[in-house]
């Protein structure tokens, strides 16, 4: 007996749209500070943040860059709250960025300026340094975070889900995350990784995505630089259960 598909086997990403009434939409991916100076962050050795209001409200409606400090993701000076949450003693809120944010504001775009604690400019070079000793992970991450950002994505922190990024179609404000992405130098470990991993992705409908970072070909274990970045290459694997139900036969 032969079957013929009657449906195209093409992969098409999930787009979950959220409520809107709530935010303010921007659909601009990147920070625009043409006719103004550079916006600023302070590095305290750990975390990178900004305190200025009006930075904080423009760094993250131009990309959903960042989380408020006293949210759980959008600040609450872009949120239009009835009842703004009440804190036990007053604390004024920052935009936390992570270090991939940061970098990317700071060095690809060049639309931040990053001081440390004494209010000393930081240079690319020291926040690169800085950030491969705290983070050990972070070359990869950041080669990752600028393949995504290539494809216009929006990029969050996917730690909720046990991954390094999710990211979204257009804006947090109107979609829900299309992908769960974990960055690996390698084929997933194990066929128990990729179980828990496809399984995570499934109950919060989402798809699965391996992003393989592989350094430079001529790579003799010398240290990395921000010149060898773009030497870096990355290659995807999506991840999806097949549906039986999604297709019928003849």
């Amino acid at each position: 007996m032969t079957s013929n598909f009657t449906k195209s086997t093409t992969f098409v990403p999930i787009f979950k749209l959220k409520r809107r009434d709530l935010f303010k939409i921007s659909l601009d991916p990147f920070p625009d500070i043409t006719g103004r100076n550079k916006f600023k962050a302070v590095f305290d050795g750990f975390v990178v943040e900004v305190h200025d209001e009006s930075d904080m409200k423009e760094i993250f409606s131009s990309g959903c860059y960042g989380r408020g400090s006293n949210s759980r993701s959008t600040p609450a000076c872009l949120r239009n709250e009835k009842e703004p949450v009440e804190l036990p003693f007053p604390v004024k809120e920052t935009l936390v960025l992570s270090y991939e944010e940061a970098f990317f504001l700071m060095y690809f775009l060049e639309v931040l300026e990053i001081t440390d604690a004494k209010d000393r400019i930081l240079s690319p070079e020291e926040l690169f340094t800085k950030f491969n000793e705290l983070n050990s992970y972070f070359t990869r991450r950041i080669v990752a975070y600028i393949y995504l950002k290539s494809k216009n994505w929006i990029i969050r922190d996917g730690t909720k889900f046990g991954s390094d990024f999710l990211i979204y179609k257009k804006s947090i404000r109107i979609f829900h995350a299309s992908f769960i992405v974990h960055v690996i130098e390698e084929s997933p470990k194990s066929q128990k990784d990729l179980q828990g991993h496809h399984r995570t992705a499934e109950n919060s409908a989402k798809d699965l995505l391996y992003l393989t970072v592989h350094p430079p070909e001529d790579d003799n274990g010398e240290k990395v630089t921000l010149d060898s970045l773009e030497k870096f290459k990355v290659t995807e694997l999506i991840v999806r259960r097949f549906n039986f139900v999604s297709f019928k036969t003849k």
